[in-house]
């Protein structure tokens, strides 16, 4: 047993810190970033309360000694907390500069954010009861259950991708505003100074109007219906006095299952990495283990529930019937996303259904919109039902991939490769669907019309797909500029006029056969002269709430020796010259497994230690 009253200097000196931290940066005497200022603040915070404010609510308004697991447990959230905040404030020039969705989270930040987002949770729960947790919790229900889902969709079935849907996000009414109300601005370039030798442009704003008011008030009449509802019940039966964590009887079932969904999908995941995933054969959940991982923690989820509302440790009595309730609601789950019986991997849209597609294949992206590429997003489509048809057979052979890839260097003796197709549509009614591959290719496959690997070779490398990859054509899309560089030292940024001019090279040169085909079994840049180009276009694009912007587009270039169009473009207009057309394998040769170059010009070679090799100048 322990007396709290005997941690007051330890909260009197995280209280005093806490008070000198604010006063130094409040008037500029300790200078720092915010994030670090936030970290420390909600570092020092959690402690101070965690120390200082007992988990049971009878022992805050009476104190006496508690039992010595209770410290432990304040002292673990104390030690999280502090450890969370810790890494934001030390890693906060890494974390400032961060891409969202592009660098990789990596395991030990998901579980210190996890850990910091319940901590924060259960000192409100200290501080104010579990009134605003709860709330919390079920604001964001919708967005938590439905990314939850879709991670354990993706784990089970192929293509699928495991990202937020958004398909019920009108119940997250934060995250559904912030989606769907916004601030459109009119905005006129001005003449600031008609003086000739200072005067400038600036962007000013002329009208402000603000989209989407109505959704905003529908919810506050929501609000209002919910609040009068809620008086009612009160004046009928004051069950805000009860202090019961969930009051109204009918709402704790609700409760109880909210609490295991939330414990057995991210609990069984969890459970799965750390006691199955090395075990398995290949990139899948397999279901009975997942089946039993989830189980374990669902159960966890439901007993933690029952204890809650009971005020009791004492709930295992007599409960039988719920155990077996969620180890079958567990299992019918897994059983649902290993068959896949709601046909979701084998979802493919109709061409006439669809508005739009976007696509990312072989290095490169591509949009299509309905109208304009009509055969090619019907081109797109069979190659997806292609796919689809092939599912088990791509599931094999990602199997057989899991702890043996392929190398870049065998691909091309063994006519065998590996490359990942993206596809998001939006349909006509609105929807999106969206699906990832990885595709299992080899140069038989792609000799035999109607196989996917033949469907995909026949898309991408088709002239219509050329022009697109171009923008050829394609009023929507302005050739702003772009840059040049050699690895040899020059670098240029292009102007409109000079951009347009190369872009007429490389569709020449696409049209002599020169540029544009993608070599599946052989993506090495050895043989591409040491330049580096890339062409950037600007179109306009309509965000989920209508708003117009202007987006950027951009392409990168590879130039051969081939192109010679391409080539002697950039010479005449100076951009890089005779000394600069050497081939990366000749500029590094040890980088691509060469020893030496043998020659100068036309006539160089590349010699490994055994032999020579053809040609490359």
């Amino acid at each position: 047993m322990f007396e709290r009253k005997k941690l007051r200097p330890v909260i009197l000196v995280l209280a005093a810190a806490l008070c000198v931290f604010q006063l130094l940066t409040s008037l500029g005497v300790l200078l720092l970033n915010p994030l670090v200022v936030r970290s420390v603040h909600v570092g020092l915070i959690l402690p101070l309360i965690f120390l200082w404010r007992s988990p049971n609510r009878a022992l805050r308004k009476n104190p006496r000694p508690e039992a010595l697991p209770v410290l432990l447990w304040d002292l673990l959230l104390v030690a999280i907390s502090a450890a969370a905040c810790a890494y934001i404030a030390w890693n906060e020039p890494m974390l400032a500069e961060r891409m969202p969705q592009i660098d990789e989270v990596t395991p030990l930040q998901i579980i210190l954010g996890a850990g910091l987002v319940f901590c924060i949770l259960e000192a409100t729960r200290r501080l104010s009861g579990w009134a605003l947790v709860i709330y919390l919790v079920l604001h964001f229900l919708e967005v938590i259950l439905d990314s939850l889902f879709s991670v354990l969709a993706q784990g089970f079935l192929t293509g699928v991708a495991g990202s937020y849907s958004g398909a019920l996000e009108w119940l997250s009414p934060t995250v559904y505003l912030e989606n769907t109300v916004w601030i459109d601005r009119v905005v006129e370039e001005r003449l600031v100074n008609q003086d000739p030798y200072s005067s400038y442009y600036d962007y000013v704003t002329t009208e402000i109007h603000l989209r989407g008011l109505w959704i905003v008030g529908v919810y506050v009449l929501v609000g209002v219906a919910l609040l009068g509802l809620t008086y009612l019940l009160y004046r009928r039966r004051r069950s805000e006095s009860a202090g019961d964590v969930v009051a109204a009887p009918w709402l704790r079932p609700v409760f109880r299952v909210v609490v295991t969904l939330l414990a057995a999908l991210p609990g069984g995941m969890a459970l799965y990495e750390i006691f199955w995933r090395s075990f398995q054969y290949s990139p899948y959940y397999q279901a009975l283990p997942m089946a039993v991982c989830m189980c374990v923690a669902g159960l966890i989820g439901w007993y933690a529930a029952a204890m809650l509302l009971a005020k009791s440790l004492r709930v295992f009595r007599g409960s039988w019937k719920g155990t077996v309730a969620v180890m079958v609601c567990c299992a019918a789950v897994c059983a649902a996303m290993h068959t896949d019986v709601l046909g979701v991997a084998a979802r493919v849209p109709n061409a006439e259904d669809v508005s739009r597609i976007e696509l990312r294949v072989a290095g490169n992206s591509y949009t299509l919109d309905a109208g304009k590429e009509d055969a090619l997003i019907a081109q797109v489509v069979e190659l997806h039902r292609a796919v689809v048809q092939d599912l088990d057979y791509l599931r094999e052979k990602e199997a057989e991939l899991y702890n043996q890839a392929i190398l870049q260097e065998d691909a091309e003796r063994l006519g065998e490769t590996t490359t990942w197709l993206w596809l998001k549509y939006t349909l006509a009614n609105g929807q999106h669907l969206m699906r990832s591959y990885e595709l299992f290719l080899t140069r038989e496959r792609m000799a035999q019309a109607g196989t996917y690997d033949y469907l995909l070779d026949a898309l991408v490398n088709g002239e219509a797909m050329k022009a697109v990859r171009l923008h050829d054509g394609d009023p929507d899309y302005t050739l702003t500029g772009g840059y040049v560089s050699t690895d040899l030292g020059g670098s240029y940024d292009l102007g409109s006029r000079e951009a347009e001019a190369i872009a007429a090279a490389v569709r020449r040169d696409a049209a002599n056969g020169t540029w544009g085909t993608y070599e599946w079994f052989d993506s090495s840049d050895a043989h591409d002269y040491a330049i580096n180009m890339e062409l950037t276009f600007e179109y306009q694009e309509q965000d989920s709430s209508g708003t117009s912007y202007t987006s950027t587009d951009w392409i990168t270039i590879r130039v051969r020796p081939e192109m010679t169009e391409t080539v002697d473009c950039l010479l005449r207009l100076g951009l890089v010259t005779k000394a600069d057309l050497v081939t990366r394998a000749e500029l590094y040769p040890e980088d691509y497994g060469y020893d030496a170059v043998q020659g100068e010009g036309d006539g160089a070679v590349l010699a490994d230690e055994n032999t020579s090799v053809a040609v490359v100048g």
